[in-house]
C-alpha cells in the first residue's frame, strides 16, 4: 500500500529557546521509512537534533538559525517516496534601548526620544511610550511616531522632566527600556 501522510503540519512557529517538535506521521504498508532534510541535505541527528519513537524531528533550545524548510520523506518501497515540507519560523529574543538626543533640554527646545528594537519580526512588535511610569500625558506636543519608534516632545517646559520609558510587546513578550531627562530654565 502507498505512502499517505496523516495530520502533518505545514507551518511551525517557535520562539528562541524553545524545543521544537516536527511531526510527520505517515502510513502504508509495509509501514513507511521516515528522514528528514533541509536544503536537500540529510539531517544530522545530534547534539540539539534528535528523533523520537514515532520519528518526530525534535530541536531542542531553538536558535533563530533552525528556522527555514524541512522536508519529511516517507518510504515504504512501494512506488516513489512522499515528500512533505514543513516550513519553521524561529522568533529571535525582543529586545529595546532607548536614547535621548540629549540628557537635559532648555525650556523651549525640542526633545526627541529613540526606541530601538531589537530582535526578528520587528513588524510585529508593538510600542508604547510611559512618562514616570504612566501613560503619557494628553498634550499635543508629545508625538508619537509607533514605526520609528520615536518620541518628539516639541516646546519642553519644566514637567516633561522625567523617567521615559519604551515598552515593546510582541504576542507575550513585553520587554521595556528607560531614559531620564532633565529641563534646565524656567
Amino acid at each position: 500500500m502507498p505512502v499517505e501522510f496523516l495530520n502533518t503540519p505545514i507551518r511551525v512557529h517557535a520562539k528562541e529557546g524553545d524545543l521544537i517538535e516536527l511531526e510527520c506521521v505517515a502510513s502504508g504498508y509495509p509501514l513507511p521509512a521516515i528522514r528528514w532534510l533541509r536544503g536537500g541535505q540529510l539531517v544530522v541527528i545530534g547534539g540539539r537534533v534528535s528523533e523520537n519513537e514515532e520519528s518526530s524531528l525534535l530541536i531542542s533550545n531553538a536558535v533563530v538559525e533552525d528556522a527555514g524548510v524541512y522536508t519529511c520523506e516517507a518510504n515504504n518501497g512501494v512506488g516513489r517516496p512522499k515528500l512533505r515540507e514543513i516550513g519553521v519560523e524561529v522568533l529571535g529574543k525582543l529586545s529595546v534601548s532607548v536614547e535621548a538626543t540629549n540628557a537635559s533640554y532648555s525650556v523651549g527646545s525640542d526633545a526627541l526620544l529613540k526606541c530601538g528594537i531589537h530582535g526578528d519580526q520587528r513588524s510585529n512588535v508593538e510600542l508604547l511610550w510611559m512618562k514616570d511610569g504612566l501613560g503619557l500625558p494628553y498634550d499635543d506636543r508629545y508625538i508619537e511616531d509607533a514605526e520609528r519608534g520615536e518620541l518628539l516632545i516639541e516646546d519642553v517646559v519644566t514637567t516633561d522632566a522625567g523617567n521615559f520609558t519604551c515598552v515593546a510587546t510582541r504576542g507575550a513578550d513585553r520587554v521595556t527600556a528607560s531614559v531620564s531627562i532633565e529641563v534646565q530654565g524656567t
